[in-house]
């Protein structure tokens, strides 16, 4: 996993799986890089993002719609005053504020409205809400907002019972990344919803906690409870490398294709070469054996050799990922299972990204 070089991309959209959606801005991506990487790698790994919000309790959902007092056909029309002190949400014990919200309000503004302008938010979307309309940019953004909060809380208390903490490097690292982005807010925002480097360090430190979670837990788990252990892929992956550096060499034993991929090469800078270098044999045919074309070959099949090992590489790591989330997403439906995650429905409409 790429540690904290995630950036959010579509909020956090389809599972958070960043499937590029154009240019970032540096401020967004500086704001977005820790949450991202809970978004990139946990989220997904966790399954649904949807059910991750109701911790796959359908009692969660109707507690939150209870709490809100309406059903949720009459609640959109229903906004309140927020204040920095107002709780948008509940994750078992923990209480979510306004205030907190904010910080996660400012990041995705960060990310998005240098780029598509201050309209997006009002973009129809192709999803569809809890109330059954298609939902605009913005709801959608919110929805994911949940899902994220719900599942850091849950992953920071996993974190305690398993003792995962970030140690002296990481907090500071942390620490460095809220000072530059802090300096990036405007004054009348940080007046407004009275924030400071503490209130935002404690949404980024909660973030890289989740995801230390998943890289500890899931990087246990698949050697021990996946049959295609992380070794075992590991292996694959150097016998792979070990066959490909014999076949870049001209070895024609196994897969012929990195040969066949050299020679083409070779042969296409062969082509390049001028006359002068070119020798005529007795059948006709015109062959280059000059210095500059064993070079040339050389230099192909090294490269052909370079992105073949890349290439194998790139096909474990996929499989160690793949083996990670689905060993990740067990424990997540354990861990949640018993989570009552509470939104309250009236507060989250009231919320906007005109901040």
């Amino acid at each position: 996993m790429n540690k904290r070089m995630l950036a959010l991309c579509l909020i956090l959209v389809l599972a958070f799986s960043s499937a590029g959606c154009g240019k970032k801005s540096a401020a967004g991506g500086a704001a977005a890089n820790t949450a991202g990487n809970t978004a990139g790698n946990t989220a997904d790994a966790a399954g649904n993002t949807s059910a991750a919000a109701a911790s796959g309790n359908a009692a969660g959902n109707a507690a939150a719609n209870t709490a809100a007092s309406a059903d949720l056909s009459k609640e959109v029309q229903k906004t309140v005053n927020l204040s920095l002190n107002t709780v948008m949400m509940a994750v078992g014990s923990h209480k979510v504020t306004y205030q907190e919200v904010v910080v996660y309000l400012l990041w995705m503004k960060a990310e998005y409205e240098p780029v598509y302008g201050d309209q997006v938010w009002s973009l129809l979307t192709g999803q569809t809400g809890s109330d059954g309309q298609k939902q605009t940019f913005g709801e959608y953004v919110k929805d994911r907002i949940v899902d994220q909060i719900a599942q850091v809380k849950i992953l920071n208390d996993v974190a305690k019972k398993e003792k995962i903490t970030l140690d002296a490097d990481e907090e500071r690292d942390l620490s460095s990344a809220v000072a530059k982005y802090f300096n990036t807010l405007d004054k009348d925002v940080i007046d407004r919803y009275q924030l400071t480097q503490d209130v935002i360090l404690t949404v980024y430190r909660e973030n890289r906690i989740a995801e230390d979670v998943f890289e500890t837990k899931a990087g246990e788990a698949v050697d021990t409870s996946n049959p295609e252990s992380l070794n075992q892929i590991l292996d694959n992956t150097a016998n792979l490398a070990a066959n490909t550096a014999s076949d870049a060499a001209g070895n024609t034993t196994g897969s012929a294709s990195v040969t066949n991929t050299a020679n083409a090469a070779a042969n296409s800078a062969s082509d390049t070469m001028t006359a002068d270098h070119a020798n005529t044999t007795g059948d006709g045919n015109t062959t280059d054996n000059s210095a500059e074309n064993l070079a040339a070959q050389e230099k192909a099949q090294e490269e052909a050799e370079d992105a073949a090992i890349a290439a194998a590489n790139a096909a474990a790591n996929a499989k160690i990922l793949a083996a990670q989330k689905a060993a990740f997403r067990t424990m997540y439906a354990e861990w949640s299972k018993d989570v009552k995650v509470l939104k309250y429905t009236v507060t989250w409409n009231s919320v906007n990204f005109t901040l």
